[in-house]
């Protein structure tokens, strides 16, 4: 069963005064002139790194490795000769010098898509000062005013997302139905979940017939990769065309999000430097996809400095018409490691195939499942009207132009995708974790 509260304002340690103070010096920097932008950031990662090499030894000896001397100001050339921080590196955070007893800090977790569950250490001011300002700056970009009831639809009791204004809280416990029945009678102006619940949420709706509330204007996702089936299916459905956020628990105040425009991914520049890298561990050029590394200037008192995220991204080419200098992402593409290794040895990712199902309108949901033969199975839902013969033939053809036309492989049209509604899903099943979530080489 699901419940719901009313919650208006956010828990907080920090006074009102002074967290209004830090939401206006946000709110300012997305116009603020690039130059002036790029040189505050500059002192802030200067900052960073200077507190972590007298407080972190374990940043004392990777900063050392990289020959870089105690409590200088580096460029951004030296920068980047900082060994990268991995997931196993956080992993083992009590045990390798990364977190020190010195201070005090709160625990969270990510939720395991991964293949485990990673515990990621705060500070107990992070949520008041980092990630409230930018979430609420992110979501007034995308259109929610502060008059707006706000549903956040959470999963397994797990608070992660901000409180803006009227916020509502639903928790995920049963079924579809139960969450239909609360949208109606708390009839919200806008909606907060991770793409899987609004996708199994919209086929309901749009099985039963089911019209959103005549409230509803805004549909925010944040959470986990909204590819292209997703945001139609759930336009359809909710009669909204989603803004999506991209967040992960290690970077808890948020990496990027859609504006209005919904054209690219307006980075937190002013709290982040984000890098994409090509294999060698270069900087890509606009357009072209690498791995996306992370570091977070505001974090304290474990600091996530050069963090491999394991997302792929490519930077935008041109400015968003919004007028925010902010610099953009023009494409998330999701887990770099989850992958599938095909008969002719070949690999299969996600961005290998996504585009053979945007191509189709008729397709709305998509699986790719690995049987223990070795062959694959492409699960697909598509729309009543689409289930005829043309629709399907015409997938076929676009997952034949992929790495698909090596391998052997069956497409598979069922009523909808196995999943729970407070889960996360993957587009990608291996037949075993190993093959999903380790090394993508060999």
């Amino acid at each position: 069963m699901s419940s719901c509260r009313e919650n208006i304002s956010p828990k907080t340690a920090v006074s009102a005064k002074d967290m209004l103070q830090v939401c206006r010096e946000y709110d300012a920097n997305q116009w603020r002139d690039p130059v002036d932008l790029e040189q505050a950031r500059r002192q802030k990662l200067a900052a960073l790194l200077q507190w972590a090499d007298r407080h972190i030894p374990f940043y004392r000896a990777r900063f050392a490795e990289a020959g870089l001397k105690h409590g200088t100001i580096i460029g951004m050339e030296a920068f980047r000769r900082i060994p990268l921080l991995r997931r196993e590196d956080l992993a083992h955070a009590e045990e390798n010098g990364l977190k020190t007893a010195e201070f005090s800090c709160v625990a969270t977790r990510t939720t395991g898509t991964s293949g485990r569950k990673l515990k990621v250490w705060i500070s107990p001011d992070y949520g008041s000062l980092s990630v409230f300002p930018l979430w609420r700056r992110a979501l007034k970009a995308g259109g929610l005013a502060p008059q707006d009831r706000y549903l956040r639809i959470t999963y397994l009791g797990r608070g992660v997302y901000p409180t803006v204004g009227r916020t509502l809280d639903i928790e995920l416990r049963d079924s579809t139905e139960d969450l239909l029945a609360q949208l109606c009678a708390n009839r919200p102006d806008a909606i907060l979940a991770i793409p899987s619940t609004l996708e199994f949420l919209g086929l309901d709706m749009l099985g039963r017939k089911i019209e959103p509330p005549e409230s509803l204007r805004r549909i925010f996702t944040c959470g986990e990769h909204l590819n292209g089936a997703a945001r139609r299916l759930i336009r359809r459905a909710f009669q909204c065309d989603p803004v999506d956020q991209y967040s992960a628990t290690e970077i808890s105040s948020g990496i990027a999000w859609q504006c209005e425009r919904r054209e690219g991914y307006h980075i937190n520049a002013d709290n982040l430097v984000v890098e994409i890298l090509d294999d060698r561990n270069e900087p890509v050029p606009p357009g072209r996809e690498g791995r996306l590394v992370l570091t977070d200037l505001s974090s304290r008192p474990v600091p996530i400095i050069r963090y491999d995220i394991g997302d792929r991204a490519s930077w935008q080419e041109h400015d968003c018409p919004c007028g925010r200098t902010l610099p953009c992402l023009s494409s998330i593409s999701g887990r770099e490691i989850e992958w599938i290794r095909l008969s002719s040895g070949e690999r299969l990712t996600v961005h290998d195939i996504a585009g053979a199902f945007y191509a189709v309108p008729e397709a709305r949901q998509f699986q790719i499942r690995e049987k223990e033969n070795g062959r694959i199975i492409v699960d697909v839902v598509m729309q009543e009207e689409g289930t005829g013969s043309r629709p399907l033939a015409e997938l076929r053809r676009a997952l034949m132009r992929t790495v698909l036309a090596t391998g052997e492989w069956e497409l598979n049209p069922v009523p909808r995708i196995a999943g729970e509604l407070f889960a996360k899903r993957k587009l990608i099943v291996p037949l075993s974790k190993e093959r999903a979530w380790g090394p993508a080489s060999g």
